[in-house]
């Protein structure tokens, strides 16, 4: 079965122009945005219960982005590219963000 991402046409109604900057944030379901590999270092490591879309490794769309979800207790090395660890992480308890996509 083929299918088709949606795009700016599917919306039921014109909310302006698309823009990657824009911050989904609400720590209570723990789903982010972030522009970088940087900032996605900053989230803090305080619950397990996230999900991360990263724009790219320097800048938005420059092919190092993609999807990472927080492995509670995590203690993978960073490799920059899998596995990164937050800025907060003490081993113990550890805690890492590992790519998905």
């Amino acid at each position: 079965m083929a299918s088709t991402l949606p795009t700016v046409d599917d919306c039921c109604s014109d909310c302006g122009p698309c823009d990657v900057a824009v911050t989904l944030t609400d720590p209570a379901v723990g789903i982010f945005y972030r522009d970088t590999i940087a900032e996605l270092r900053d989230i803090p490591s305080s619950d397990s219960n996230k999900f991360c879309m990263v724009g790219g490794d320097l800048a938005p769309g420059d092919g190092g982005g993609g999807g990472w979800f927080l492995v509670a207790g995590g203690t993978n090395a960073d490799d920059g590219s899998t596995f990164i660890r937050p800025n907060d992480y003490v081993d113990p308890p550890g805690g890492i963000w590992q790519k998905l996509f």
